[in-house]
């Protein structure tokens, strides 16, 4: 199979997407959740990359680094999320998703 002259990318925000899938299972969601029939309809869109963002675990240090930084905490409030009102969290932002 040749490789596209200009091939296609597609970012997943994946700490956002297990978030949301966390919330719709109504427990910790892990990267086997993302079903084939997912995969499949991004291949069918042409898509020849899926680049998974956020793909780490945090720790008490790196949320603690996270929440206390003013500037951060700012750029978070403005973005918009889906499912999320403007400055109000689901409860799942503020626990911790087993991602592996």
């Amino acid at each position: 199979m040749a490789s596209p002259r200009y091939p296609s990318l597609y970012q997943v925000n994946t700490r956002v997407w297990l978030t949301e899938t966390a919330l719709k299972l109504g427990r910790p969601a892990t990267l086997g959740h993302f079903s084939d029939h997912q995969i499949d309809h991004w291949a069918e869109m042409g898509l020849d990359w899926i680049w998974l963002l956020s793909v780490w675990q945090t720790g008490p240090a790196g949320q603690f680094v996270s929440r206390s930084n003013a500037d951060w905490h700012k750029e978070f409030q403005e973005t918009p999320v889906v499912g999320r009102t403007h400055g109000q969290f689901p409860p799942a932002f503020s626990q911790e998703i087993e991602v592996m």
